[in-house]
């Protein structure tokens, strides 16, 4: 069967003016939509509007000069049973030199209904506190 040109079009819907440099998305298993912004605060778009809670806010551990910031949001293929959530951010070792050598990390967070507690942070790659490579 051929489709119209209507039904092959792309609907534009915009979800919310209040993100600050929305960086990537992740869709949970019931439809809720996780969005990491660059500054490391990920929000949560639930029943058809942004929450005000935030999901998680990693602000104070993000390094966001140049190309850094929150800059990946994974969620895990078992999430309905384990609820973990990955973000893949720069971390802020030393804010006194936004510019000098940074370290990734690769962390896993539990979320708990709409939030993910700072604390359930796992880090599974890059090493807190540690200078990264020159």
């Amino acid at each position: 069967m051929l489709e119209t040109a209507e039904q092959r079009s792309l609907r534009v819907v915009v979800m919310s003016k209040e993100l600050n440099q929305p960086w990537s998305i992740a869709f949970l298993p019931d439809g809720r939509i996780l969005i990491a912004q660059k500054n490391g605060v990920v929000q949560l778009y639930k029943n058809g509007q942004l929450q005000q809670t935030p999901f998680i806010d990693l602000h104070d551990r993000v390094n966001t000069y140049f190309d850094h910031g929150l800059i990946g949001i994974a969620v895990d293929p078992n999430f309905t049973t384990n609820n973990f959530v990955y973000l893949l951010y720069t971390y802020e070792n030393d804010a006194t030199r936004l510019e000098g050598s940074k370290v990734g990390h690769l962390s896993r967070f539990t979320a708990r209904g709409d939030t993910a507690p700072l604390e359930s942070e796992h880090v599974l790659l890059g090493t807190e506190g540690e200078d990264a490579c020159s």
